[in-house]
């Protein structure tokens, strides 16, 4: 079950989960499945990914879930 009303509302914030349709290329594999992804920057942030850890505009985030 997803809820889709909340983003009529209010743009998404960073570590809320989103659900998207899958790209083209995965949905022939298996139509049915969309994907679960995690908001991690948001316009005009920079993200990187340097030695396994998650960098947001140069300092590392705390991910305790990963």
């Amino acid at each position: 079950m997803v809820e889709k009303l909340s983003y009529r509302f209010h743009s998404p914030q960073r570590n809320n989960l989103v659900v998207v349709k899958a790209p083209s290329r995965l949905e022939a594999q298996n139509p049915h499945d969309d994907l679960i992804k995690r908001v991690v920057g948001l316009l005009g942030y920079v993200v990187q990914i340097r030695d396994g850890q998650t960098l947001i505009n140069g300092k590392v985030i705390a991910e305790p879930y990963v």
